[in-house]
């Protein structure tokens, strides 16, 4: 079984997040997801940052608890988020918990930081608590089972590449048998679950392409 590493970054997380946390999970927080992690009690195993951002009960927790510290020079090459993600063991699931809702440049970077990451090998996914980013890059595949309350979910197939080929699904309402679909399209957005069982399925031949899942309000 693969180790999970956590990696919490600042900006709106909801509260949820915290729930997918798991004691035997490492957990890195970047800069100013101290604050999250300290406002949710959850323990922080390292930090990486420049500390532009992070609260002052932040930066005492991080001192009481003698909580290694990577700390870097604001102008940097690599955002503090990028920096905590490669420091994790290249063979370990990370779950970054991130805001998707927030400043659009971080959340755009993050995202597409997610694809580039997958495209090199990571298995990685990101989630705000509400909502779920799963990349796949190449051949790849996702099976996704017992989503609570899929009826409530909205399911977006979202190319990152020019084109992201032979994608095909099971478990949705509008299904693909080896689509080709191109970037900037919206023939793939919100779908939903077609039955009760909260299970689905995406399988990519070619491409890089985001697996969404969202609530539909």
């Amino acid at each position: 079984m693969c180790s999970k590493t956590v990696v919490i970054t600042g900006g709106p997380i909801f509260q949820e997040a915290a729930k997918l946390i798991s004691s035997e999970d490492r957990i890195i927080c970047a800069d100013s997801g101290v604050d999250y992690a300290l406002s949710n009690n959850i323990r922080v195993d390292e930090v990486f940052g420049d500390l532009d951002s992070i609260s002052a009960s932040g930066k005492e927790y991080i001192k009481i608890k003698d909580i290694p510290l990577n700390q870097y020079p604001c102008e940097k090459d690599m955002t503090d988020t990028e920096l905590a993600i490669r420091s994790a063991d290249e063979r370990s699931d990370v779950l970054l918990i991130c805001s998707l809702q927030g400043r659009p440049d971080h959340v755009l970077t993050n995202i597409l930081l997610v694809s580039r990451l997958r495209s090199e090998g990571r298995s990685i996914i990101c989630s705000d608590g509400r909502t779920d980013i799963i990349p796949l890059s190449g051949k790849d595949h996702i099976n996704i089972k017992g989503i609570i309350d899929p009826g409530s979910k909205a399911i977006s197939l979202i190319p990152v590449t020019d084109k992201v080929e032979g994608v095909t699904t099971e478990g949705l309402y509008y299904p693909l048998d080896n689509a080709s679909i191109e970037r900037g399209s919206s023939y793939t957005n919100s779908n939903e679950i077609s039955d009760n069982s909260g299970s689905f399925s995406v399988c990519v031949e070619k491409g890089e392409l985001l697996v969404v899942i969202t609530d539909k309000d």
